[in-house]
């Protein structure tokens, strides 16, 4: 086999691994620490492996688990609260910022952004 064909082959192998995890150039933008403010109070949101998230309000914890849709435009983000219930949301990433409607568990995912739109920074690691 040619060197050329060995890495397309690698290439290709990546590629179906990644999408069978779920992987994506933006998944992988998504994994870190968000901070910022949601109606006056600090927020903090991490996404993590095995789509585990996990958020902090004022002094109020939790810890869910998403999925990201990064076909639909803008990119669908749905978070399982477990017993305080699941969000249907809408996000944006862009370089350093993520934008995403802030929505109350069990209503309607919204079609576009509003003055309710959060946008958070990646923490930056230390």
């Amino acid at each position: 086999m040619s060197l050329n064909k060995f890495w397309f082959a690698l290439a290709i192998v990546v590629l179906f691994v990644a999408l069978a995890a779920g992987g994506d150039a933006g998944a992988e933008k998504l994994h870190g620490t968000w901070i910022g403010k949601s109606e006056g109070e600090p927020i903090t949101l991490t996404f993590g492996l095995k789509n585990v998230v996990k958020v902090r309000v004022g002094k109020d914890t939790g810890e869910g688990t998403y999925s990201v849709d990064w076909n639909k435009k803008p990119a669908h983000l749905d978070i399982d609260w477990g017993k305080q219930g699941k969000v249907r949301t809408i996000i944006e990433l862009t370089d350093d910022d993520l934008n995403f409607e802030n929505v109350d568990p069990g209503t309607g995912r919204p079609k576009m952004f509003t003055d309710k739109a959060v946008t958070l920074k990646m923490e930056k690691v230390k």
